[in-house]
């Protein structure tokens, strides 16, 4: 009985290497994907590479992006990837890029906010006016705007050129076609903002800087330079929000919900849950001016 199980041993550890020689080497080769940071960039790399290679994203979904931090999986799609492709000014993309190009010098880094005019601070735009409301470093949320959009969507194009030239006519061709769609998508805001007639927006925690500047509204954001809203401060925004006729607030996926329907009860109005991390960017972006623009 002893040999018998013996042999039997032997003959799965002999299955389980010659398996291993003949399948793992095509096997790592399949694995070979893209690390990027958060859900968004995923949409931008599936538009412009088949769907057979893996895109790896490091933030969770329900996760907030701000409080992130790489665990040991995220290690191991770094091993997987061929490259990473960071959004730009994430607090943990700077350190996990010094971490990459210092454990991993050959593994390549973009940067996909290059060639974009970075806002500082949370700012608001409206009827051509600029204000800051305070707050320091670059506001990330570069992603939440078509037109920053449509440099991310070349940024990506070059990353992947790079990456995968054997495919340098497809994604040339992919790339052509999205611009086009980007553009089209970026005249239906604007026609949809306009003809809504709405001047500003409120909003829990102020993502959509880059977005508001776009079509020229008004930011109102429930947090205060990050933090929990001062009493004064949240007065303000619900007597802006009563005069200005807006009908909902909206409050990010990964963030207190409940402290968003109480001030919403406050300020007579509803909320209207968005997901920026979403990987289905286009739909994203789609409810959110949905959201805005309602009647």
């Amino acid at each position: 009985m002893r040999i018998i199980m013996i042999k039997s041993i032997i003959g799965l550890v002999l299955l389980a290497v010659l398996w291993s020689c003949s399948q793992g080497p095509e096997t790592q080769g399949d694995k070979k994907g893209i690390l990027v940071s958060i859900g968004p960039q995923a949409w931008f790399v599936h538009q412009l590479l088949p769907d057979t290679v893996p895109v790896y994203v490091l933030v969770p979904p329900g996760s907030s992006p701000h409080a992130f931090e790489p665990g040991p999986a995220d290690l191991i799609h770094l091993e997987q990837s061929l490259g990473y492709l960071r959004i730009g000014h994430i607090g943990f993309e700077l350190s996990l890029a010094e971490k990459i190009r210092s454990s991993y010098p050959d593994k390549p880094v973009f940067d996909l906010s290059q060639g974009i005019s970075l806002m500082q601070g949370h700012e608001h735009h409206h009827e051509g006016e600029h204000h800051e409301h305070g707050g320091e470093g670059t506001d990330p949320h570069i992603w939440m705007s078509v037109t920053q959009g449509k440099i991310i969507a070349a940024n990506t194009r070059d990353a992947l050129l790079q990456l995968f030239p054997d495919q340098q006519d497809s994604i040339l061709s992919r790339f052509a076609r999205l611009s086009t769609r980007l553009d089209s998508l970026d005249l239906q805001f604007a026609e949809q903002l306009k003809a809504s007639g709405v001047g500003r927006f409120a909003i829990f925690h102020p993502a959509l800087s880059y977005y508001a500047k776009d079509y020229g509204l008004e930011q109102l954001s429930i947090e205060e330079e990050g933090k929990d809203p001062s009493p004064a401060h949240l007065q303000q925004v619900i007597d802006l929000i009563r005069e200005g006729g807006i009908k909902t607030i909206l409050v990010q996926r990964e963030f207190n919900q409940e402290q968003a329907r109480t001030i919403a009860r406050e300020a007579g109005v509803g909320i209207t849950v968005i997901d920026p991390l979403s990987e289905d960017w286009e739909r994203s972006l789609r409810e959110i001016t949905a959201a805005i623009a309602v009647d």
